[in-house]
């Protein structure tokens, strides 16, 4: 779902029920008031790729940009030379309005971010064509590759931390990663050292030596913990080792080679407000109100379940069927484990704090691009699920652009509640992305706030030319209610898909404006408008698996 850790503002309870109709709840039981749901405006944002004229409305999101780009080689063997993304990270209008001084910041690090990339880029390209122009597609062992990608760990109304997952392939036996951790005050703009954050770097050194002692006993080192962390730990801007923040506190981050082997990985301290209050200056605490936070996946994941000011520890386990689909999740906290089936191939799972109340998200991809959410409540002494929903939690983001060099996507970061929408696949008059605008209940089922889906569409997808006069009713497109029944799309008229409540109508609009909104029957194959086939009704229609 990509909800990268966020503070949400006010998530009300007003909204309908939206757990999938064929989804049984926690209990066994068919959730009986699912429906769909609806945004309140126009599909907002820009196609330009630098992210500076995006808008979602009174939002103060951050919105990380993906560019990916694949070269292959020219003798007809399309081997691989060269495969790699990047990130760079993006405010909308009223996140620039709130923080400007952090605008600027964060303009200089993506400027500095692409033309670093795109340096390498060349570099890397170059080497990859004279060593498969030397040793051919038999003896070439794999494309170069560089990635770069983007995590937010703490974002609210005091700091930005992020943290880039760096890696890189220049041939060899195996490729290289990293973290490097960025630290911002929102209002000033200024990059934080540790030094600006710790009281004491000597007492952090000997608290750092400590946990990892303790968390990595097996490692074998490259030099002692005594050794390496006084040396890479320093609190200035230029030490070696990366730190970033965490609601709970800060992960110190140190890469392979800095203390064990490439084997044994790279170590993090997890350094707690609750657990260490002395070492943090005033102002620096756990984060406050409704909050969201990323889980490592696979490893434990520090948070506070319940507000209580503890430290509890969350960890996931995965069972796999023999097509490698993951059939059984266990959800550890605090040693209290509990199996909840699933199905799907890869997971991102989310924490979000509600009051008292912590729920975890856990999207997973499926076959064919579908996604499935299952929510749970999690509590100190296990989990329970409490519904599952049709598609992944995402935001209202630019198109993806397919046809640029650097093929590009975007994702949404939340940082408050009202820009957070379900994405899922539309089957109604054509396939389609849908968007349907939603808040999170005080009992952590997903609400929709109103009953409809809007279409995210690409190129001309979407775009549709009536083969005859097709009967449908005239919307008012600013409040999108029926102002007339009786009224034609005339033959030869081209219209874009504009939405639907993913039942019974879709609503499309002509290249003046005006919306119409078309009532499908969907019952049987193939679907049909006042008893014709839309197919001898519509050009344009494309429908996938």
């Amino acid at each position: 779902m990509t909800l990268m850790l966020v503070i949400f503002y006010g998530c009300g309870d007003s909204g309908t029920d939206i757990s999938d109709t064929a989804t049984e709840e926690a209990d066994g039981d068919v959730d009986d008031e699912a429906t769909e749901v609806e945004s309140d405006g126009e599909q907002e944002g820009s196609d330009s790729d630098d992210g500076s004229e995006l808008s979602t409305g009174d939002e103060y999101n951050y919105l990380i940009q993906t560019k990916m780009h694949t070269d292959e080689s020219d003798d007809g063997q399309y081997m691989t030379l060269y495969n790699g993304s990047y990130d760079t990270i993006y405010m909308t209008d009223a996140g620039k309005n709130k923080y400007p001084e952090l605008w600027k910041t964060l303009e200089t690090y993506n400027e500095n971010t692409e033309s670093g990339f795109l340096s390498t880029y060349e570099q890397y390209l170059d080497e990859a064509k004279d060593w498969y122009a030397e040793v051919g597609p038999d003896g070439f062992m794999g494309g170069y590759g560089d990635e770069n990608h983007i995590f937010i760990s703490r974002s609210d109304d005091s700091f930005l931390s992020f943290v880039t997952d760096l890696y890189s392939y220049a041939g060899g036996a195996h490729g290289s990663y990293t973290k490097v951790g960025y630290n911002y005050d929102v209002h000033t703009g200024q990059q934080l050292a540790l030094k600006d954050v710790i009281t004491d770097i000597p007492h952090l050194q000997e608290v750092v030596i400590a946990k990892l002692k303790n968390d990595y006993p097996g490692v074998e080192l490259v030099s002692t913990f005594e050794e390496a962390v006084p040396e890479y730990l320093t609190g200035e801007e230029d030490q070696e080792c990366a730190w970033y923040m965490t609601p709970q506190g800060i992960d110190i981050y140190f890469g392979v080679y800095l203390i064990g082997s490439y084997a044994d990985g790279a170590q993090v301290a997890h350094i707690l407000y609750n657990d260490n209050p002395e070492l943090f200056y005033e102002g620096f605490h756990v984060q406050q109100g409704d909050y969201v936070e990323n889980i490592d996946t696979y490893g434990n994941y520090y948070t506070d379940i319940n507000g209580d000011g503890k430290t509890d520890i969350l960890s996931l386990e995965f069972e796999y069927d023999e097509n490698y689909s993951i059939e059984k999740m266990g959800i550890s906290i605090n040693g209290n484990k509990t199996n909840v089936d699933t199905y799907g191939y890869e997971v991102s799972p989310t924490l979000i704090h509600k009051g008292s109340d912590t729920y975890m998200y856990a999207e997973f991809s499926q076959d064919n691009d579908y996604y499935v959410t299952y929510a749970y409540k999690i509590a100190e002494n296990g989990a329970q699920q409490i519904a599952q929903y049709s598609g992944r939690i995402t935001g209202m983001t630019p198109a993806e652009d397919y046809e640029s060099e650097w093929f590009t996507t975007w994702d949404e970061m939340f940082a408050v509640s009202e820009g957070m929408y379900l994405m899922d696949r539309m089957q109604l008059l054509s396939t389609y992305t849908g968007l349907a605008k939603l808040t999170i209940g005080d009992d952590g089922k997903l609400l929709f706030q109103e009953g409809f889906y809007y279409a995210q569409l690409y190129g001309d997808s979407g775009r549709l030319t009536a083969l005859k006069d097709v009967k449908a009713a005239a919307v008012d497109p600013d409040t999108r209610q029926v102002i007339s029944e009786n009224e034609m799309i005339p033959k030869g008229k081209q219209v874009v898909i504009y939405g639907t409540d993913n039942s019974s109508y879709v609503d499309v609009k002509d290249d003046e404006g005006n919306m119409f909104r078309l009532t499908i029957d969907s019952t049987e194959w193939p679907q049909t408008i006042g008893g014709e086939n839309i197919e001898d009704l519509f050009d344009g229609l494309i429908f996938a698996g």
